[in-house]
């Protein structure tokens, strides 16, 4: 008899058996290792993928050596608030933070990207002052983000209409101190975006605009010298390859 290999098992963290009119809708996570190992996850726990009326935020936290789930507790669950796209990144002084896609409920009206904070390895989460304005935009959510070799974060953050600057685009931008003051670096769109913008076809797709930002940005990084800003070619590779599966 011939023995499959067991290459990848599957382990439900957070679910319920009960009937598929009961199941939440867990989505958007947000994956970070904390300093003891354990895996830090943030995630929307709505009833749908979106304009529901409102999707509290939580953060569950599992040891991968274990296989065990440390702790499960709710961030935020504002009524009318729904709670999607957070994203975690460690700053150089350990300080986690958490920003938050944050819409008003039962639309997709972005409400600024919402800051929480946690100096425990995420065993608490805090609200910060809403992200800042940066330039002339205002976030509705971030996607992806690094460190850099002199201790510098860059993130890629997206603006939208309805919000200052009331454009659609992907941003650059950088914090030398910890996100208490961030630097606008550069736009996929406008004037200091190198003579290339996206079409009115592209806007009009929008559930393919976050994909060709991306690679815009990709494609930017490594032909126009601003890998130094990153400094992070696995980051660059990852984001690459996860875009080319989809």
């Amino acid at each position: 008899m011939n023995h499959v290999p067991v290459y990848k098992q599957k382990q439900v963290l957070i679910g319920n058996d009960s009937g598929a009119e009961s199941q939440r809708y867990y989505a958007f996570p947000s994956i970070l290792e904390s300093g003891d190992g354990n895996i830090i996850i943030a995630y929307k726990n709505g009833t749908q993928h979106a304009l529901e009326a409102g999707a509290p935020l939580e953060v569950l936290t599992f040891d991968p050596v274990q296989k065990e789930v440390v702790s499960v507790y709710t961030v935020d669950e504002t009524p009318g608030r729904i709670n999607q796209n957070p994203e975690l990144l460690r700053m150089p002084d350990g300080t986690v933070y958490m920003y938050v896609d944050a819409q008003r409920g039962g639309t997709k009206e972005r409400l600024g990207l919402h800051v929480y904070r946690s100096t425990d390895e995420g065993a608490s989460f805090h609200s910060d002052p809403v992200f800042p304005q940066v330039g002339d935009f205002v976030f509705g959510y971030s996607f992806d983000d690094a460190v850099t070799s002199d201790g510098a974060a860059v993130m890629l953050a997206m603006s939208f209409p309805e919000l200052p600057g009331a454009v659609r685009a992907v941003h650059a931008i950088r914090s030398a101190d910890a996100s208490m003051y961030w630097q606008w670096i550069r736009s996929g769109r406008g004037p200091n975006s190198p003579g290339r913008s996206f079409s009115a076809t592209a806007a009009a797709a929008g559930s393919r605009l976050k994909k060709a930002s991306a690679i815009w940005y990709i494609r930017m990084i490594k032909t126009e010298n601003l890998t130094p800003i990153f400094a992070a070619e696995p980051w660059n590779y990852r984001r690459q390859r996860r875009i080319s599966r989809r």
